[in-house]
Parts: structure tokens; C-alpha cells; sequence
């Protein structure tokens, strides 16, 4: 199910981090032949590193620790590609109608999405938003 140009984990983060701040939505979807389920979105945050909650980042601050350093919040969802070793790619928002959709509510037009592909039949994707010209 990935598509677009094919990312390393550490790409995918890099990405990610020059987003930080960036209203974005995640979604995990079940795609089965019988019928597909979506398990879990947020569909409107701001994209923040672990390290942005002081509270939840203070106990961590006397350790340095690179096994975290895959960790962000997008609303109420924390997503970890710490340890993540599964097909990661960028590719356009589609279909057309989420773009004018996000437009409509305000969050501005979805970029690239991260597409991450968890499982044969699950797969996560990010989207952040870019500023559009009237908002």
C-alpha cells in the first residue's frame, strides 16, 4: 500500500521535526477485503516532540536517551517510530476531497502525508497542514 518516495525511519523523523508546531491529523486504518475500519485518528493538533509537554518530558531530562527520540503528540495521540522497522513513504494527500475538506475547516491545505505501513492490512498516515493564502 506504500507509495511515493520511500523514507528511512530516520527520514520519516526528520521530516516530522521540520513540521513541529504544524496543525496536522494522524489516522490508522484496517484495510480488510471484506471491509475497511479506521481504528484510530486525531484529526486536528498540533504535530509536538515528546519534549514539548514539560511535565511528561522532566522526569527524562537527567538521561539523555536516543530510544525516545521517535516520540510525537498530535492532539491526544501519541505516535512512537522509535523502534518502527516497516515501510515508510511521502506521498500527496488524496483523495481531493480531504484537501477541500481540511480547507473547510480551517486547518489549512494538507501537504505531503507520511504513509506508514504497520502491518500488511494497517497502515498510519500523517498528515500536516500548510497555511493557506486566505487563512
Amino acid at each position: 500500500m506504500t507509495t511515493g518516495r520511500q523514507l528511512t525511519r530516520d527520514e520519516a523523523m526528520m521530516w516530522l521535526n521540520d513540521r513541529l508546531g504544524q496543525p496536522a491529523a494522524v489516522y490508522v486504518d484496517l484495510y480488510r477485503s471484506d471491509h475497511d475500519r479506521s481504528v484510530l485518528s486525531a484529526e486536528s493538533g498540533m504535530l509536538q516532540h515528546w519534549r514539548a509537554d514539560k511535565r511528561r518530558a522532566a522526569p527524562w531530562t537527567k538521561y539523555p536517551r536516543d530510544d525516545i527520540a521517535g516520540l510525537y503528540d498530535i492532539g491526544d495521540v501519541a505516535i512512537d517510530l522509535t523502534d518502527l522497522d516497516c515501510p515508510m513513504s511521502l506521498t500527496p494527500p488524496d483523495p481531493p476531497e480531504m484537501v477541500e475538506s481540511a480547507i473547510d475547516a480551517g486547518l489549512g491545505r494538507p501537504g505531503e502525508a507520511l504513509i506508514i505501513q504497520l502491518d500488511e492490512n494497517v497502515v498510519m498516515r500523517i498528515f500536516v497542514y500548510e497555511a493557506t493564502l486566505d487563512g
